[in-house]
């Protein structure tokens, strides 16, 4: 059984037109997230570079946090806009265009948590920009960055990559966890659309987009299989941690840190 946080984590995945990868993605993060204490504000400092829009960050809008959502691009925090509208917590979502992700424009200590998800590949200066998440951070920094090791990012996302001790020699403040996550048993780029499954084009498919729209039917047989995925899926993020290091470290879409200010 779905518990009713992962319910809404599968219901923000939907409304950004994402899928179950990606629910999966927003499930290992959580694991991480739900064990913070006392966060009332939080910084998305920065929306990924194209898959999703962060929209697992409003959960906690709906559970009670203030969220502000900066970026350099206006149609990405227009998108973010649109889906908290859909879950009534716009009123708690603060959207700041910035064109400069390597200074950001609040004051030391403003927030509980800061984050971003495969956002820092995307400045000139990547020390820079978890300088001022430290700066800007009067608690919690998690720093989530595409894997290296892992296939699929220098074969279908071309996304640029780090590996997680490069990523560790941009943190300043005490790191008090590192390492990979979101390990889905299934290969990248496959999409479920309501008439067949696609091995090739991940996030990016149109078509699945499109029927979602329109409320195109599922058939019998994607329907059983996208209900067998979503029973089973919270169960296999949970198995994760118990996958060896080195089969983590090479087939993990993300690695990261989690740094603290004292």
């Amino acid at each position: 059984m779905v518990s009713s946080d992962k319910k809404i984590l599968l219901q923000l995945t939907f409304a950004e037109y994402e899928g179950i990868g990606t629910w999966y993605e927003y499930l290992a993060k959580y694991k991480h997230f739900k064990k913070l204490k006392e966060i009332k504000n939080i910084l998305i400092a920065g929306l990924p570079q194209e898959y999703g829009i962060s929209s697992e960050m409003i959960l906690f809008s709906i559970n009670g946090c203030n969220i502000t959502v900066l970026d350099n691009r206006k149609n990405k925090l227009e998108s973010f806009k649109k889906i908290a509208e859909k879950f009534n917590v716009a009123d708690k979502i603060k959207l700041v265009y910035s064109e400069n992700l390597e200074k950001f424009p609040f004051k030391d200590n403003s927030f509980d948590l800061v984050l971003n998800t495969e956002v820092i590949q995307r400045v000139n200066n990547h020390k820079k920009m978890v300088q001022e998440m430290e700066r800007v951070s009067s608690k919690h920094i998690f720093v989530f960055a595409s894997n290296a090791y892992y296939y699929a990012h220098y074969l279908i996302t071309k996304i640029k990559t780090f590996k997680l001790k490069e990523l560790k020699k941009y943190c300043s403040l005490k790191i008090i966890d590192s390492g990979y996550l979101d390990r889905p048993p299934w290969p990248a780029g496959v999409a479920i659309s309501s008439s067949k499954i696609s091995f090739t084009e991940g996030s990016k498919s149109k078509e699945r987009e499109t029927y979602e729209k329109e409320n195109k039917k599922d058939n019998f047989l994607i329907s059983l299989i996208k209900n067998i995925f979503i029973s089973i899926t919270p169960s296999l993020v949970v198995l994760e941690s118990l996958c060896p290091s080195p089969f983590r470290e090479m087939f993990s879409h993300i690695c990261y840190v989690h740094l603290i200010k004292k």
